[in-house]
């Protein structure tokens, strides 16, 4: 279902630049511990709240334009707990329960990424940021699912989407942008990401047109007309290869942007020539130099990152990129398809907030009062224990992968049950559900 003409029309008025400056006016609550003032209308019970005003026509427009800039994050925090409450559900047996929160975080990742953009998505009434402090409600009224995916796919299909893209996404800490800069630069990306939008948010389209899959899925006992069941194995794995691919480096997602990057550059060389990129094809290496050379880095650093994007080190995609290309179709499979489309729109929506907090200067400490709240309430430190850096937190998560490598790698086949995966590393299986800790390092700390 595409976005109502009338909507289409009056959405192209969101503005990205009058979301950072209303971002930056509630700078000041920030520094007093709050996200929003005290007397914001729209800061609990939002949905009635919005339902009256609109009614009486009363709508408080800077309150709720300073709403939708402050759930930017907290879409995008909300997005990865769901993400973790995915995975430790599969880790327990549960693919239904996976299934249902993966895709949760997946809304919530469009959410936040419109958001940033100017649109802030509601219950069946949604509005647009188009000035400073100033909300604008669409003409057309349709429910949370289906907008959510209209406006993402309009949005991804808008010129606009191909640089935010370009912008985010940030192999060794340089812009994707800067990257293809000798090739086009975030234009040459434009037909990528657009696919990769579209793609990454699949689930919207079609749970969110099909409200009775959606329901059944929800609502409907599962078990009929035959119980799902996982691989223990191929759970583990592929848990522990979602966090591999997070972790953190010379950028917050180093691992994810270089494996991006590299598909973008053979996705744009077949896109050109129509032929497959290869190393031993001279137009692909020539392609690939005049990326690598327009970095000005030194001898061996500019070798291996031609070897990376020749394939000649670390070959293979991640498991998440694979995942990600596989439709929906009432299987086993889905819940790992729905778990990796949430995460790499996850990683979007949360490149997007962090520049959008950039750009509105709020500063890293703002936060703070968040970040702390956040962190003791999920257990990743006590009062006095809280890590100098936010990237810290990774050391936890690489602990737990290591310790939990045996399970698929060296322990016999018939041992690979869920009982004894609780038993005997079940101490290893809690971090892997924090995946909160992504929400914690990747917003207003180094990139």
């Amino acid at each position: 279902m595409a976005l109502h003409q009338d909507n289409s029309a009056a959405i192209t008025a969101a503005s990205p630049a009058a979301v950072i400056k209303t971002l930056a006016a509630t700078g000041r609550y920030c520094r007093q511990g709050r996200w929003l003032g005290k007397g914001n209308r729209y800061a609990s019970d939002t949905v009635q709240k919005l339902a009256n005003d609109i009614a009486s026509n009363t709508i408080n427009r800077r309150h709720l334009a300073q709403y939708i800039a402050v759930s930017t994050v907290l879409h995008a925090s909300d997005g990865w707990s769901y993400l973790g409450r995915a995975i430790q559900s599969l880790l327990q047996g549960d693919p239904h329960r996976a299934l249902h929160l993966s895709y949760y975080a997946e809304l919530r990742a469009a959410m936040s990424l419109l958001a940033t953009q100017g649109i802030g998505v509601f219950k069946n009434k949604h509005f647009i940021v188009d000035a400073s402090n100033q909300a604008t409600s669409l003409p057309k009224n349709s429910q949370t699912h289906e907008f959510a995916w209209d406006a993402l796919n309009f949005w991804a299909q808008s010129s606009s989407s191909g640089s935010v893209f370009a912008a985010i996404l940030r192999p060794y800490g340089r812009s994707l942008e800067d990257w293809l800069s000798p090739v086009g630069g975030g234009a040459a990306v434009l037909p990528q990401a657009q696919e990769w939008l579209k793609q990454w948010g699949m689930d919207l389209s079609l749970i969110g047109e099909d409200r009775e899959s959606r329901n059944a899925r929800s609502y409907r006992p599962s078990g009929l007309p035959a119980p799902w069941s996982v691989n223990p194995e191929l759970v583990v794995k592929f848990a522990s290869n979602i966090w591999g691919v997070l972790e953190p480096g010379v950028s917050t997602f180093e691992k994810l942007d270089r494996h991006v990057l590299r598909l973008s550059v053979e996705s744009l060389f077949r896109g050109r020539t129509g032929s497959p990129p290869s190393r031993h094809n001279n137009n692909f290496i020539t392609l690939v130099n005049s990326v690598v050379d327009n970095q000005g880095m030194s001898g061996r650093l500019a070798t291996e990152w031609a070897e990376f994007l020749f394939r000649m080190t670390d070959p293979d995609d991640p498991d998440l990129m694979k995942y990600s290309k596989v439709p929906p179709q009432d299987g086993e499979a889905d819940p790992y398809g729905v778990i990796s489309r949430s995460t790499l729109l996850l990683r979007i929506a949360t490149g997007a907030t962090h520049q959008l907090f950039e750009n509105a200067g709020v500063a890293s400490q703002s936060i703070d009062f968040w970040r702390s709240d956040l962190g003791r309430s999920r257990g990743f430190w006590d009062a006095n224990s809280r890590p100098e850096a936010m990237s810290d937190l990774w050391s936890d998560v690489v602990d737990a992968v290591t310790e939990l490598a045996p399970f698929y790698d060296e322990i016999p086949a018939a041992d690979r049950t869920l009982r004894n995966l609780a038993v005997q590393f079940g101490a290893y299986i809690v971090p892997f559900g924090g995946f909160e800790r992504v929400a914690l390092w990747g917003v207003l700390s180094s990139q």
